[in-house]
């Protein structure tokens, strides 16, 4: 079974829709790990302009809440390409070659 782990990067905010602070960008860090083997997926997340009416102040802001708002738009993408990258780990080894041009 893969084990995830999730980080934030990196946030970039700006006022919006007369939202001082709001969170525009989320950079996000995705690792997976499986019997010693590890995969990495990291990317920006551009989010929605902010509903007033459900918003969080920016000075309130958790990396758990910031997490779950990457999970809600991301987890089954990220968690499909981290499997498939671990099981390409699992059937090829790398084999260590000479460099040509030192041949």
């Amino acid at each position: 079974m893969n084990n995830y782990t999730w980080k934030i990067v990196g946030m970039k905010s700006k006022q919006k829709n007369n939202i001082e602070d709001c969170v525009t960008e989320v950079e996000v860090l995705v690792t997976a790990e499986n019997d010693g083997r590890m995969a990495e997926y990291s990317s920006i997340v551009i989010l929605e302009d902010p509903d007033p009416d459900n918003f969080t102040p920016f000075n309130e802001l958790t990396e758990e809440i910031v997490i779950g708002w990457m999970k809600n738009s991301l987890e089954f993408h990220v968690q499909d390409i981290l499997t498939r990258e671990l099981e390409s780990q699992e059937t090829t080894s790398p084999v260590k070659t000479n460099l040509p041009w030192l041949q």
